[in-house]
Formats: C-alpha cells, sequence, structure tokens
C-alpha cells in the first residue's frame, strides 16, 4: 500500500449485507416457527399436505461461519405431526410428538455471488436423533370405540352386529387418547421411539441489517423409522410397506450476529479480485461489460449492444425467425410466422379438443408424458352427439317419476328455456341412435325422439316427434332387477353453482315437483364402485354426498339390500373364502395398467404403448377403454415390470388383477391367493 494511502475505518462508510456480516467469524443465534408435514402409509395418496393437514413446529440454531460459504449448526427443533386415513378397508389416525437435536453444515453459494449481496440461496444437510411419542384416537369423548361403517358413518357398533339397526351415529373427538406402542389393536410390542434422521434443507437467507438476517425454508428429513403412524411393515393387524415415514418442515426465521464494530478479519480475496475486463462469455464479439444481452446463442446475429437482430421488429430475433420480413404489427407465432385467419379458426377448435366434438380423442387418463409430438387430425368429427329423447317436462319433473328416470342407467338430463328433456346414451352418428330407439321400441317404450345436442349442450330435435315418459314402461328396464347405483352429490332448494361440478365425472341434474334440485352421478354396477367414488367426492369438499341405489323404477335401501354381500355375488366368487383351485390360479394374474380412455387413444401414445409389444385393451362397463402391459403369476415379478416402466416414462401406472378376463383390485387379488 502506498504510503499516502489511508484506511478509512468510519462506520458511516462500511459495508452491509452479507460481505459485512460474513467478514467476521462471530455466531448467529436463529429462532424459527413453520409447520410440520408427514409423508408415510397413511397419506400415500395425497400428492402434498396443505396447512390444513400439518401442524406447527418451532426450532432453535446456533450457527457458527467456518468460511465466507460454509457454516457449522447446531439445532433442536419439536412440534407434532397427525394424519388421519379414511377409506372402506381401513380407518387409521395419529398425532406424534416430536424433539430433535443434530448438527449440520449449510453453503451459501457465496462462491458464485456478489459480496455486497442482501439475498441468497442456500443448502444443507446435517444428522439427528428424533424422539417420537405416537398416540390414536380410537374412542369418543364419552370412551365408546368408533366403528367405521361402509356409508361413511362412524357408530357405537359394528356394521355386523346383530344390533346394527339400534346403532346410533357418533362423531370423533380428535382427542389422540390411546398410545400406539402399548395398543392390542396394532399389536406392535415394544418399539424404539427413537430414530436417527438426515436433514436436507434448500431455502433463502435475507439479509436485513448488519447483524439481522431473515430466512425461509423447506427442510425433508428422511428417517430411520417406519413407525412415527404405528403402520410398518410387520404392524401385525395394519398392511404397510417397507418405505421410512419421513417429515417436512417448512419454516421461517429471523437470526441475529454477534459482530461488535470493527470486529472483522482480513481476506486476501478482498485485496485481489481477478477481473477479465476482456471477456465476452456468449463469443458474439460484444465484451461482457457492455454486453446487454448476455448468453446469446452461438453465431446468432447481434447489434452494438450485443442483443440479437430482429430485421421485421416482430419480436422474433431473426436467428429463430422462419419469416425474416413479416409485414408491421402483423400477429405472429413463436417461430416469427405471420398467423392467418385459417390458423385462428384452428386454434380455436383445439381449444374445444379436449372435450371431444373436434376430435374423437377424448383421453380422460394419462399415464405418462409426450413430448413435442403431433397428431394428425383428418377434419373436424364428432361436432354434436345424439341422443334418444324418452321425455319432456315443464319446468320441474313429478316426483314420482325421479326414481323410475334415475333407474335408467345410461339417463341424462338438459334443460332447454325452461323445459327439462330426458334422454337416454350418446352416440357420433343418427345411425346409432336410431338403432337404440328401434330396441326400445320393441322393448314397448314408446313414443320416443332422436335429438342432437352440441358442445353448449343446446337441443335440436331431428325427427320432431313428442317423447313422453310413462314410468310403468321403464319399471322393468333393470333387467331380472339389476340394481343402479349412484351417488347423490347434493340437493338444493335453489339452483346451485354448477362450475363446482366441473370437475366431476357425467352429473346429472334433476329438477323435481318436491321443491329440491339434486344431482347425481351417473350410474355404477356395484356399491364398491360408487362408495369409492363417494369418498372421492367427499375429498373434493362436497360433504353431503351419499350412495343410493335404484331397482326396477323405485329407490331402495342399502341396508335391505345388503351392500356388502351384494358385491361378493357381483363378483362371481372371487370375494369366495374357498382356497382357489389350480385353475382359478391359472386364470389370476396381474397386470400393469398404462391408461385408461373414453374413447379413441392419441396416436402419439398409442405408438409408446404398442413399442412394448405386450399390451392388451380391456373394456369395463362403465365404458372406458383400459390397456394393460405384461402378465405375471406373481405380485412382485408384475411390481418389478411396473418400476420398469416408470424408468422408462410411462408415468401414474400400477398394478391390477384380472381373474377369468375381468379386472380387479391388486389388493383384492393378493387376498385370493393368501387363501
Amino acid at each position: 500500500m502506498a504510503q499516502d494511502e489511508t484506511v478509512n475505518t468510519d462506520d458511516s462508510t462500511r459495508t452491509t449485507g452479507a460481505k459485512s456480516i460474513m467478514e467476521n467469524s462471530n455466531p448467529f443465534f436463529e429462532v424459527g416457527l413453520g409447520t410440520l408435514s408427514y409423508y408415510g402409509e397413511l397419506n400415500k395418496n395425497n400428492t402434498f399436505n396443505t396447512p390444513l393437514t400439518s401442524r406447527f413446529g418451532f426450532h432453535l440454531a446456533f450457527r457458527q461461519p467456518i468460511t465466507h460459504f460454509l457454516e457449522f449448526n447446531i439445532n433442536a427443533w419439536g412440534g407434532q405431526i397427525s394424519a388421519n386415513e379414511r377409506s372402506l378397508t381401513r380407518n387409521l389416525n395419529f398425532q406424534s410428538t416430536l424433539l430433535s437435536a443434530g448438527a449440520g453444515f449449510t453453503y451459501n453459494f457465496a462462491n458464485f455471488l456478489k459480496p455486497d449481496r442482501i439475498f441468497e440461496p442456500i443448502i444443507g444437510v446435517g444428522f439427528e436423533v428424533i424422539s417420537f411419542n405416537s398416540k390414536t384416537d380410537l374412542y369418543s369423548t364419552d370412551n365408546v370405540y368408533y366403528h367405521y361403517w361402509s356409508d361413511g358413518s362412524i357408530r357405537n357398533l359394528p356394521e355386523n352386529s346383530v344390533n346394527s339397526d339400534v346403532a346410533v351415529r357418533i362423531d370423533r373427538d380428535y382427542y389422540y387418547e390411546s398410545d400406539i406402542k402399548n395398543s392390542e389393536l396394532y399389536d406392535l410390542g415394544d418399539y424404539n421411539t427413537f430414530c436417527i434422521s438426515i436433514p436436507v434443507t434448500v431455502g433463502a437467507n435475507l439479509y436485513i441489517t448488519d447483524n439481522w438476517k431473515f430466512g425461509a425454508a423447506l427442510t425433508y428429513h428422511f428417517t430411520s423409522t417406519d413407525l412415527l403412524d404405528g403402520v410398518g411393515q410387520n404392524s401385525g393387524n395394519f398392511e404397510g410397506d417397507a418405505a421410512m415415514d419421513n417429515i417436512l418442515y417448512t419454516s421461517v426465521s429471523i437470526a441475529y450476529n454477534f459482530r461488535k464494530k470493527g470486529d472483522a478479519f482480513d481476506d486476501a480475496m478482498d485485496d485481489f479480485i481477478d477481473i477479465d475486463m476482456n471477456a465476452d462469455e456468449d463469443q458474439d464479439g460484444v465484451i461482457d461489460w457492455a454486453d446487454e444481452c448476455l448468453q446469446t446463442p452461438f453465431g446468432a446475429e447481434v447489434d452494438l449492444k450485443g442483443c440479437p437482430v430482429d430485421t421485421d421488429k416482430d419480436g422474433v430475433p431473426n436467428y429463430r425467425d422462419d419469416e425474416l420480413m413479416s409485414a408491421v404489427n402483423a400477429q405472429v407465432d413463436s417461430l416469427g410466422v405471420t398467423i392467418s385467419d385459417a390458423d385462428r379458426q384452428a386454434h380455436y377448435d383445439r381449444l374445444y379438443d379436449t372435450t371431444g366434438n373436434f376430435s374423437p380423442i377424448t383421453a380422460e387418463t394419462y399415464t405418462m408424458q409426450v413430448i413435442a409430438s403431433k397428431v394428425q387430425r383428418r377434419g373436424i368429427v364428432n361436432k354434436e352427439k345424439y341422443s334418444i329423447g324418452i321425455g319432456e317436462f315443464e319446468g320441474e319433473i313429478p316426483a314420482d317419476m325421479v326414481n323410475n328416470i334415475l333407474s335408467v342407467e345410461d339417463v341424462n338430463t338438459y334443460d332447454e328455456n325452461g323445459k327439462i328433456i330426458v334422454t337416454v346414451g350418446s352416440y357420433d352418428t343418427k345411425e346409432e341412435a336410431e338403432a337404440r330407439q328401434r330396441q326400445l321400441q320393441k322393448e314397448g317404450i314408446t313414443p320416443t325422439d332422436i335429438v342432437r345436442i352440441n358442445r353448449k349442450k343446446e337441443i335440436t330435435k331431428v325427427t320432431g316427434d313428442t317423447p313422453k315418459f310413462t314410468a310403468k314402461q321403464w319399471a322393468g328396464e333393470t333387467e331380472n332387477g339389476e340394481i343402479i347405483y349412484r351417488v347423490q352429490v347434493g340437493a338444493f332448494t335453489q339452483k346451485a353453482d354448477e362450475n363446482r361440478f366441473r370437475d366431476l365425472a357425467q352429473i346429472i341434474k334433476v329438477v323435481s315437483d318436491d321443491g329440491y334440485i339434486r344431482y347425481f352421478t351417473g350410474s355404477y354396477v356395484s356399491y364398491k364402485e360408487a362408495a369409492i367414488a363417494k369418498i372421492n367426492i367427499l375429498s373434493e369438499g362436497f360433504n353431503g354426498a351419499f350412495v343410493v341405489a335404484f331397482r326396477n323404477g323405485n329407490r331402495v335401501s342399502l341396508n335391505n339390500l345388503g351392500a356388502i354381500n351384494l358385491d361378493k355375488n357381483q363378483t362371481a366368487g372371487i370375494t369366495s373364502t374357498d382356497a382357489l383351485t389350480s385353475d382359478q390360479k391359472e386364470n389370476l394374474k396381474f397386470k400393469v395398467q398404462l391408461g385408461s380412455f373414453r374413447s379413441q387413444i392419441p396416436t402419439a401414445v398409442l405408438e409408446q404403448y404398442m413399442e412394448l409389444g405386450n399390451v392388451d385393451q380391456m373394456k369395463g362397463k362403465d365404458k372406458y377403454i383400459r390397456y394393460v402391459a405384461g402378465s405375471f403369476s406373481s405380485y412382485k415379478e408384475a411390481t418389478a415390470y411396473k418400476k420398469e416402466l416408470l424408468n422408462k416414462g410411462f408415468e401414474g401406472c400400477y398394478v391390477v388383477g384380472v381373474y377369468y378376463g375381468k379386472m380387479i383390485s391388486a389388493a383384492q387379488a393378493l387376498k385370493m391367493l393368501e387363501k
């Protein structure tokens, strides 16, 4: 340093932000709050946890900088996690109090950031020990044991009890009074309530002053236990898996740095910073300090500021413009090509393509991504649908006819200027609709009408007849007393906001003269299918949803039907308690379902499926076509094949069972093999 140079130690000229804080070796003390989310067997079906399903947590940390980019920390945290599983086969819940202590390292990317930054990303990893105390809610406030019924209610007696007709509903008190470790229900024995964990953190710091910084972070704790929820691979009464239970901590924090004025240390890097004044990172001929558009693609034509040239000023630079001389103010696509009126119309049509009105492709479920694939269209098809009108009602449907209408499997209703039109079936061509009409006439159901329904649900008469619904004619529509199941989503005295139903499957609106507007799902052929649909609908926030059954034009009680026994009959011996014969075992296979489609599968997706070489189609009563791959005698083999398919990009595929050509769940197939 020259003799005439001086060092200014006036605090008014000191650097603030990260450089000021990190230029000393004093420690931080950090306090934070956040939410703890649990990931384990009881929420396998949830793609994410919300604040409503998470619990509050806190943490304390002592952080000691080692270098300007790395710090060591000692920390402690605590809080609670909880989960509630509600299904047809298992109903479990738990709450666990957690305490932990550990240590770790945090990296702040200071090697790549400006010294006087006020914001920085961070990553961290550590090691910790967690203590957990898990409890479950088995009894109500009045010490009554919960019995979960298949209709979604909780009662004081088992559903199969001889006194079930006098059982009363009870509500959960959400007081977790029973210790899982000592519970006979879980049958776990004396297990260890301590575990080790590897926490991995990503987050960011915001430097407020020389002494204070604000932080936000996500920390995922990879634990060594599968018993935070009491359900593991060897949990006795409950089936679990071998995966460990993990925890996500979402937090904000405030940290204080115990620095003193003038408490800095020399860093040789501050005195010698090697800067190449002629650097040109993107090699466009404009040096970096004068380049306003860094990282321009190599070879692109640039102006004096280093930005890509755009000759026709259409917003698309020349290096990726397929039409270099577009007209002034012309609307262009991402490649700089002028958009014509025909292109706009085609784009408009494609907006409706997912509804099936402009294309035969109406895929309901995708289990893989097809990136940058193009599907050839052969013009606009399925613009309208044809159906058979079976009745017209002015404003309301008589209450004594509602059950008859809902007993028809493929019935639908439309509101046409205050007139309710009831139809059956949905066909692509008039000829298909006429064939169904002739079949109805043979069964004595007249008069009927052929109608045309466009994408806006507007009805146009084709034959011009006036249909009249006669309940007596339709009383035998459910052949041999077959039962039709539906889920009633809601009942209202005024018209509901029907946008709320847009994410649900086919919804039927019934306006009856008893003053109610009711919304039902499409039909199901088994109680189990309807019950699963009901649980899914409940999870969407429709708390009043419940299963209803119709037979021969009458609504019947599920208790009178004996819904569970009925499902056993409908599965043709699948749920029999007898051991499988050798022939039955030979016809019980495990396959991997790739996807399900309502009608034609997209060409690009079909080509991906066909490349596997072992894909079959299976069509169910719900009219969906399911594509399944492989055929295995054991669940283990099918699972290994599923993992192989997942690695190939077939996202969302899963194992199913097939028994004599009928698709069943993998769990049901496994139970059959256990006999």
